[in-house]
């Protein structure tokens, strides 16, 4: 921990754990002249591990914060970081969680700065996945079945319980790191072990039990929400086309928007509302995944925080709402105004394409053609010739994703299908 610089009363936000989309609150705090400080549940190492095109600006630019704590590397605990924060002199004026490993410290901290924020006795049912459903069955609403299981008889039970296939994850991971589709009994056994016996990414302990979850077989979607402490909407749907992983989830290659104002949406509409007030999440943005099945919608997951793939940029830009901008104004203590009906101007399309096999990397192909589709909104492609690159199996090894705007569905799923067969990576 740096020596912090006092800068007597001057008004400042606390960025918990920022990346991702997360990273546009610390880019409108500097345009509206806040003194930005970041705090870090994640150890630096593991933002270090990440893979290229994935670590945050910030682990090489000593000047991006103002100040900045790293609760594990440092040594420190909730006390300490809320002593050396006071000793700045500072006016709080706002705190906002980046990512899944910040929500529970951002809510406290919100809470101790008497700023707007979610409440804390809920945070974890936000973040850690058996709390999530437990609170969640516990509204009436419908999840599966799922269970802690510490042991291989907990995993044999739950197995004859619930009916092969299941789904075997880490509690508190992301990126669908450490989630797996297990078929069989072994297979789960297996999945259990490995998900006890390392970190998921967001830490650098290991979980002491795996959640094994009824698997539900129907349509994937997100549900972004925005609650400004009073009323929560939905703001955007997006539908997820899925390809399949040997051993693992199967992993989103397509990320479509669909009309949310369409009636077909109303049940889920209706369910991800009642989701949010079920987990707290009335403040600020929330990003849910539901499956509908032939039965209705279920849970998949929810998190205060704002969906990834860029997709509050792309609402910011396409729609008549800005859910980055009114963020920050809730956060802040302002209020915030939702429109009448929320509309595209826009069909929006973020393409995924995956990588079969891991080496490093020899040639990149279908990167310019990509480039010069009608709908090419914008691109990430993080890897260049020489790099090392991993079979993708969750979604921090991904190659690229590309981001498509169109007037027609017809013209996204022509070029989308172009992507997907242009873009290649020869490894050796």
């Amino acid at each position: 921990m740096e020596l912090a610089r006092n800068f007597n009363k001057r008004n400042a936000v606390i960025l918990v754990d920022i990346n991702s989309s997360g990273l546009s609150y610390f880019d409108i705090a500097k345009e509206r002249g806040y003194i930005v400080i970041g705090v870090f549940v994640m150890p630096r190492k593991i933002y270090e591990s990440l893979p290229p095109g994935f670590t945050p600006p910030y682990l090489h630019d000593k000047t991006y914060f103002d100040n900045e704590f790293w609760l594990e590397d440092d040594g420190i605990g909730f006390s300490e970081l809320k002593q050396a924060i006071d000793d700045l002199g500072l006016n709080i004026c706002g705190v906002f969680a980046g990512t899944d490993p910040g929500i529970e410290l951002a809510d406290t901290l919100a809470k101790e700065y008497g700023t707007p924020g979610n409440s804390p006795e809920t945070s974890s049912a936000r973040r850690d996945k058996l709390r999530m459903k437990t609170l969640v069955a516990a509204s009436g609403l419908r999840t599966p079945k799922f269970s802690c299981c510490k042991s291989e008889e907990d995993i044999y039970n739950f197995c004859h319980t619930a009916q092969l296939p299941i789904v075997v994850k880490t509690p508190t991971g992301s990126g669908s790191k450490n989630v797996y589709i297990c078929q069989s009994l072994d297979a789960a056994i297996k999945a259990h072990q490995i998900i006890t016996a390392s970190n998921d990414f967001t830490s650098l302990n290991t979980p002491s039990f795996s959640l094994c979850e009824e698997f539900i077989q129907g349509i994937e979607y997100i549900v972004n929400l925005f609650g400004n402490g009073e009323k929560v909407i939905v703001t955007d749907i997006w539908r997820y086309q899925k390809t399949k992983n040997s051993g693992t989830a199967d992993l989103y290659q397509d990320t479509i928007l669909e009309d949310l104002n369409d009636p077909r949406f109303a049940k889920l509409k209706k369910y991800a509302l009642e989701l949010a007030h079920a987990v707290g999440a009335i403040t600020g943005p929330s990003h849910a995944e539901i499956m509908i099945d032939d039965k209705g919608p279920i849970l998949v997951e929810i998190a205060s925080r704002f969906c990834g793939i860029k997709a509050p940029l792309m609402v910011k830009e396409f729609s008549n709402f800005d859910p980055i901008n009114s963020a920050f104004d809730i956060f802040t203590g302002k209020s915030v105004h939702f429109p009448q009906k929320i509309k595209f101007k826009k069909k929006l399309w973020i393409t995924t394409p995956h990588l079969k096999e891991s080496g490093r990397v020899k040639n990149i192909w279908g990167v310019s053609k990509i480039k010069k589709l009608s709908s090419f909104h914008s691109g990430f492609f993080p890897l260049k010739k020489g790099d090392t690159a991993s079979a993708t199996d969750n979604l921090f090894t991904i190659p690229c994703n590309v981001w498509l705007a169109a007037n027609s569905v017809e013209t996204l799923t022509k070029e989308a299908a172009i992507v997907h067969k242009s873009f290649r990576v020869e490894t050796e």
